[in-house]
């Protein structure tokens, strides 16, 4: 079937960086090993999501990686492709770095160690680019308000503990738990 990868993926892909350029690059080299590590051919399927069925219905050894990706995956990939990248060392380091481990996985035949690579590869980067997206948009009173829950895992020195500096420190679960309030 004639499509695009984007079409069949189901994104729309907008190239504006080099960081998106890479982005890019690095999605469709990631399909086509894996790919080639199976033996299938992404042209027989109209969308991703038929490729995903397909697979599951074998099901043989590989189900998981399909279930995975048909109920977590996918929608990580999507978000992930949404975004437009701005161009940042630690973006290009990550990539190449994810880069190296699947071609690792493919040149020692690792289909499972792939698969492990592949998902890991997925969350880290939708992490990445949701933390780098947030931090671009959090103004300098909202960082203050995060520093502040994070101030009770600092030791203050004996000698400021009556400055400016001295915070009350909490226990773990609470600073989680106002963490995780703060951010809603």
């Amino acid at each position: 079937m004639a499509h695009t990868f984007w079409s069949f993926i189901g994104v729309q892909r907008d190239t504006i960086t080099t960081a998106d350029e890479k982005l890019n690059e690095f999605t469709i080299n990631m399909f086509e090993s894996l790919e080639h590590l199976l033996g299938l051919n992404k042209d027989e399927y109209s969308s991703i999501q038929e490729l995903i069925d397909g697979q599951r219905g074998l099901d043989n050894e590989y189900s998981y990686f399909w279930d995975w990706f048909n109920e977590k995956g996918l929608t990580d990939l999507k978000i992930i492709l949404s975004m437009n990248i701005p161009d940042h060392e630690a973006f290009f380091n990550l990539i190449d770095y994810r880069e190296m481990l699947l071609e690792l996985d493919v040149e020692n035949g690792l289909v499972e160690g792939y698969f492990s690579t592949f998902a890991d590869t997925v969350s880290i980067l939708k992490e990445h680019l949701i933390s780098a997206e947030y931090a671009a948009s959090t103004t300098m009173e909202d960082k203050v308000k995060l520093e502040r829950y994070f101030m009770g895992y600092v030791k203050v020195p004996e000698k400021e503990k009556n400055s400016h500096l001295a915070y009350s420190y909490k226990n773990p679960a609470e600073v989680q738990q106002d963490f995780c309030y703060y951010l809603v």
